[in-house]
């Protein structure tokens, strides 16, 4: 019998420029600012014989954003963070 767990969390806030200014996600872009992360994996197996093995793989990945700010869609130069969009 031999198995395999492995478990990650990722917790990424919010970015700020040079100046201190929010840098607003480009949500429709794909932004990971503001989001958590989990990955959960297992793998476990059972050699039958010296020419068989059985084995079983799981994973459970979750990848979630909540945030309050986002690009104002209007604006086409310089992006602003702008809050509750």
């Amino acid at each position: 019998l031999d198995w395999y767990l492995s478990g990650n969390t990722v917790q990424r806030n919010d970015q700020f420029d040079g100046n201190g200014k929010r840098i607003p996600q480009d949500t429709s872009q794909g932004s990971n600012m503001d989001t958590d992360t989990y990955d959960l994996q297992g793998r476990f197996g059972y050699e039958l014989d010296d020419d068989k093995k059985i084995s079983l793989s799981l994973q459970d990945y979750k990848d979630e954003q909540d945030t309050r700010y986002t690009k104002n869609p209007r604006i086409t130069s310089d992006a602003v963070a702008v809050k509750g969009l």
